[in-house]
């Protein structure tokens, strides 16, 4: 109730919870969070740490304003908007391929995996592909907090299918290796969805911090993110 009388006096809420995945957060959060802080709307910004799947739920049950998340969405719709589009990578130890930059889908089953569990966005993608081609993944843990990724990692030899973004800290140092995964190239976008009472004042600042934010990434050029279409709704290529 306070929040449907907060949207028709156009009154802006005095927290933002933006709910955001590992990768969102460990790239885009640091950003997003400079641009606001130099803003200061009036409104304290909370970034609520979640898988996709997850966050699109406490989205629909409006436990939190808005959240970042990959996915595929079922429609185009004013509560969504394309940031940007990004591979996904096979990472392991540095070194694990020699010198390899790449790695075919076709490979996958040859390397013992840490996914996500089942429902979780990138799992899907995987293995509805991996059925299409008459493959078999090789799942040796169902694994989500990265930290528990990274010490597996670095401990045994496993990998992990993720974005570039997740583990660029460790591939900085030398520590990782992460090689993208090709033919087919398995290609996400991240967007941006929002309650529609959130008031328009307040959707179109957080849209444009983004905006600012992803363009000063993608000039940077590290983690090899790439621009969308703002009229483009589909996530896989």
């Amino acid at each position: 109730t306070e929040t449907a009388l907060r949207a028709m006096r156009g009154d802006q809420p005095g927290r933002l919870l933006l709910g955001v995945t590992p990768t969102a957060q460990a790239t885009l959060a640091p950003e997003l969070l400079q641009r606001y802080a130099a803003q200061r709307p009036g409104t304290e910004l909370v970034l609520i740490p979640g898988l996709s799947h997850d966050l699109r739920r406490q989205i629909d049950d409006g436990q939190i304003d808005a959240a970042l998340f990959y996915g595929v969405p079922e429609g185009a719709s004013p509560r969504l908007r394309p940031l940007y589009s990004e591979d996904l990578y096979l990472v392991g130890k540095a070194g694990a391929l020699g010198r390899r930059r790449t790695v075919a889908f076709a490979d996958l089953p040859g390397f013992p995996l840490l996914l996500e569990r089942r429902h979780q966005v990138f799992r899907v993608l995987l293995e509805t592909l991996a059925i299409e081609h008459g493959l078999t993944l090789d799942v040796r843990h169902e694994v989500e907090p990265v930290d528990a990724k990274r010490a597996l990692i670095r401990r045994y030899d496993v990998f992990a299918v993720a974005p570039l973004g997740l583990f660029l800290d460790e591939i900085r140092r030398g520590e990782m290796g992460a090689w993208r995964i090709v033919s087919p190239h398995l290609r996400f976008t991240l967007y941006l969805a929002r309650r529609l009472d959130l008031p328009e004042p307040l959707a179109n600042a957080l849209a444009g911090w983004l905006d600012e934010s992803v363009a000063s990434i993608v000039q940077a050029g590290e983690v090899h993110w790439m621009p969308v279409a703002r009229a483009e709704v589909s996530a896989f290529r």
